[in-house]
This record gives C-alpha cells, structure tokens and sequence, in this order.
C-alpha cells in the first residue's frame, strides 16, 4: 500500500509519486545543486502540488497536448542530450533509473503547465497604444 502525502482537492499524491519526481529531478539536474534528499524532496511536494493544481485547470479549461507536440518535445530533449534515434533516448532513461512512459508523462504534464501559464498570462496583458 503506497502512502499518501498529500490531497490536493480530491487528487491524491503518493509517497511512490513523490520519489519519483524526486529521482526525475536528480536525474535532470545531474546533483548540481548541494541540497540534502530531505530538502529537495519538501521543495519538490510544494512543487508537485503546485504543478497539480495548474493540471486540474488545464482539464477544466479542456486544454490537451497533441501527439506532435509530444513528438515535437522529445526531438528537442534528444538533440539537447545529441541522440539520434528515441531508442538511444530510451536507453538513457533507463540507464537513469526511470521509464520512457514516465518521462513522456512528465513531458505531457511540463506542457500543459506552460500552456496553461501561456493563456492565464495572455487574459492578463493589455496592449495600448
């Protein structure tokens, strides 16, 4: 039984969620930073609960990523990471501890957060002459 540690309205996250985001940023931030596992794990579940937040308005505003945004995301971290072919890609994700369909869904959530902050910021800016 996972334990959970937080509820954000009725969306629960589990300790399981929690290590994994946790890894995913050890993972992307290559332990450049000096903080404790203690320290990243608090800032990363105000953070999780955060970017929950921002998922449950992306449904309610019935904002989607398609799969060539999808597509279009992994082409730019494997040119980042000089991959040529999305098995070169895999491997690297397993060779750091995760799976492809959980860096896809972090990617897929990594996008609808942006787009969401892209339409709150737009509804906010006025342009005068």
């Amino acid at each position: 039984m996972d334990r959970i540690v937080a509820v954000v309205n009725n969306d629960v996250i589990t300790l399981n969620e929690l290590r994994e985001n946790v890894l995913y940023y050890k993972v992307e931030a290559r332990q450049q930073r000096s903080e404790s596992d203690e320290e990243i794990t608090h800032r990363l579940l105000g953070l999780l609960i955060e970017s929950r937040l921002q998922l449950q308005e992306a449904d309610r505003e019935r904002i989607g990523v398609d799969d060539t945004e999808m597509t279009e995301e992994i082409a730019g971290r494997m040119k980042k990471l000089d991959l040529s072919t999305e098995q070169e890609f895999e491997a690297l994700v397993k060779k750091q501890g995760l799976t492809l369909d959980a860096v896809k869904k972090k990617l897929r959530e990594q996008i609808l957060i942006a787009k969401v902050v892209r339409r709150k910021v737009a509804f906010r800016v006025s342009v005068t002459e």
